[in-house]
């Protein structure tokens, strides 16, 4: 009994492994090695859209794009806010705070889009 607890374990630690490894969140992406192939300032100029040209995801596609959204009052903050596939059509800015990517608006304070999940990982 205990060993078949232990495989379990292990079989669990495994998979989640698995999991990070090649289905990494919209969060952990590292940004630092990736190509930067564009920016798309908000309407007042407060933040900063930088698209980068990211490898594919496992299984889904060969390559996708990631958003990072930089606030330039703010130190520079910067978060990862957006990850579209390589069929993707574009991104605009609606007003300061909302985006419309194809026909879903992100608001830039609370949300995130993921083409694998969809807004918010919904």
């Amino acid at each position: 009994m205990k060993i078949k607890r232990i495989v379990l374990f292990l079989l669990l630690v495994a998979l989640m492994a698995v999991k990070f490894i090649f289905y990494p969140s919209l969060g952990s992406l590292s940004l630092e090695e990736v190509q930067k192939i564009g920016e798309i300032s908000s309407p007042d100029n407060h933040y900063k859209l930088n698209l980068y040209l990211y490898g594919g995801v496992l299984l889904k596609s060969d390559y996708s794009y990631v958003y990072e959204l930089e606030d330039l009052f703010n130190s520079g903050k910067k978060k990862n806010i957006l990850w579209l596939g390589p069929d993707s059509q574009g991104v605009t800015w609606i007003d300061n705070r909302t985006l419309l990517v194809g026909e879903k608006k992100v608001n830039i304070y609370k949300d995130t889009y993921d083409y694998r999940w969809g807004l918010n990982g919904d």
